[in-house]
């Protein structure tokens, strides 16, 4: 997955967890705000702790690929990372439910309005 959309990922992980301003600067802060609100990240870290042990072996082994590949390409991450001139940080296990708990608010907002 990390050799494919590593920079996606990096992107909703920031936006899941209201950080899309260290990336993006001042002008996603109301995003930001929004997404801290809900605290996704919080949630995510809480659910990971109470997971059972073979879910949470999972998803930690899977956040060991995403670190294994930023890790072997550190030099040649995807070109968003050099336009911004940022490195993704390690990916953790309670990332990828951070991602999740954002796209099930993204899908199921369809259509609707604030």
């Amino acid at each position: 997955m990390a050799q494919d959309r590593l920079w996606q990922m990096d992107l909703l992980r920031h936006v899941a967890r209201g950080q899309l301003c260290e990336i993006l600067g001042k002008s996603t802060l109301a995003i930001d705000k929004d997404f801290r609100n809900m605290q996704f990240g919080r949630v995510a870290d809480r659910e990971l702790a109470a997971m059972d042990a073979d879910s949470r072996s999972l998803l930690e082994a899977y956040a060991r690929g995403v670190n294994h590949f930023i890790e072997q390409h550190r030099d040649h991450l995807p070109l968003e990372f050099s336009l911004l001139a940022y490195k993704p940080q390690p990916w953790r296990a309670a990332d990828t439910l951070t991602i999740t708990a954002y796209m099930y608010r993204t899908l199921t907002m369809c259509g609707k309005t604030s």
